[in-house]
């Protein structure tokens, strides 16, 4: 099992929090297998999610490219250089909210 860190743009990862997104398409440049752990990073608005690859395909993506299905394990704000702050699905479903209630129209 590898553990993996990638971006991923604040509206994506609002519908993963959400919900709505259970899958993720990326370019297989770091050889990922079923088990392996991502933290997908959210650098704008500093939220993370860490995820558990549970099934992956490469039917009809481009070449180098694979689809991955995956379980939610946690996420959280991230604070400063190293901190993070653990949060539950709808604590970051409302942060969310928040966000946009606030007029930060990228989330």
């Amino acid at each position: 099992m590898k553990k993996h860190r990638l971006k991923i743009k604040p509206e994506y990862l609002n519908s993963i929090i959400e919900g709505n997104k259970t899958f993720e398409i990326r370019k297989n440049d770091r050889d990922f297998k079923v088990g392996d752990r991502v933290c997908l990073i959210d650098e704008k608005n500093k939220r993370y999610i860490d995820i558990i690859i549970k099934y992956i395909s490469d039917y009809a993506q481009q070449e180098g490219y694979i689809v991955f299905s995956f379980d939610w394990i946690s996420g959280g704000k991230l604070l400063g250089e190293s901190g993070v702050l653990p949060m539950s699905a709808p604590e970051l479903v409302r942060s969310i909210i928040k966000d946009i209630k606030d007029g930060n129209k990228s989330t």
